[in-house]
């Protein structure tokens, strides 16, 4: 998916978070409540926030919009996984793991950016994770993203850097590969994240995440160690299932342990970004902010 595409998708979307009731969209994603105050509008203001009464007033052509005193840009980070893992994708995926990842990443940017929040990232580098502040120019946030699409790293060290700024910022944004959750490391991080901002995940898989092909015998990798599995075997066809199954149960038994401040997502390779993505993120009741 190109920038073109995201960005009609992430109007789109801000559309639906703009026919939403002041405090109804997804999360604390939301604008901020009308206030007293007014000021000329800009492009991106929320149309709710019209002040008719001043523009009936003024009689001049400008148009005003109301504004809260506290009103406040809210900042956080965002953190994709480059894990070499990614770098596949079973024969019903339409995209490799890591490009559903990487088109997502950046629609949350933009998403973010919509609606006025700032935010920044944490990505790997040679030595050490590298911090892009929240509040740079969004335009620069999606150039290094889109750079850093083919680098390979580890999760862990920028969990640590988050775990270190999560303090400092009201939301942080967790893009992932579906076995991450399960790691204890990850969990920690993870733990400790949601004590002090709002957490938002969005774990990304494949079919063959869920089911194994029938394709004979293979070499599989699981936590560095390499197995010869016959993936024919129905024996092995259904421990694998069962051991998905139990994987789902338990990561989801630790994301409700995490509390209500805690958003959940999952994107699959088989279905289309765009539907996926608007059906997961668009503002309905049942995702009002606690």
């Amino acid at each position: 998916m190109n920038r073109r595409d995201l960005e009609r998708l992430v109007l789109e979307l801000k559309r639906q978070f703009d026919r939403f009731a002041a405090g109804d969209s997804l999360g604390r994603f939301k604008l901020v409540g009308p206030g007293d105050d007014a000021r000329l509008a800009e492009v991106h203001d929320d149309a709710r926030f019209l002040d008719h009464a001043l523009n009936a007033r003024s009689g001049i052509c400008e148009i005003f919009v109301r504004v809260e005193p506290n009103q406040y840009t809210r900042k956080g980070f965002l953190v994709l996984d480059h894990s070499p893992s990614n770098n596949w994708g079973g024969n019903q995926a339409l995209v490799l793991r890591r490009q559903l990842m990487q088109a997502t990443a950046e629609a949350l940017v933009l998403l973010s950016s919509a609606s006025g929040h700032d935010c920044g990232l944490v990505l790997p580098g040679d030595t050490s994770p590298r911090l892009i502040q929240a509040g740079t120019c969004t335009q620069v946030v999606l150039a290094e993203l889109a750079k850093s699409s083919a680098v390979d790293g580890s999760l862990d060290p920028q969990l640590k850097l988050l775990v270190n700024q999560a303090r400092y910022v009201e939301f942080a944004i967790l893009v992932l590969d579906v076995h991450k959750l399960g790691s204890p490391e990850v969990r920690s991080a993870l733990t400790s994240i949601s004590k002090h901002c709002e957490l938002v995940i969005v774990e990304v898989s494949d079919p063959w995440d869920y089911q194994l092909p029938s394709l004979g015998k293979v070499r599989l990798r699981q936590n560095g160690e390499v197995k010869r599995v016959d993936t024919s075997d129905g024996n092995t066809r259904e421990a694998y299932v069962a051991m998905a199954a139990e994987r789902q149960r338990s990561n989801q038994e630790f994301l409700r342990g995490l509390g209500r401040d805690v958003q959940h997502h999952e994107l699959i390779t088989s279905i289309p970004f765009g539907t996926q993505f608007l059906s997961e993120f668009a503002p309905s009741p049942a995702r009002r902010a606690s």
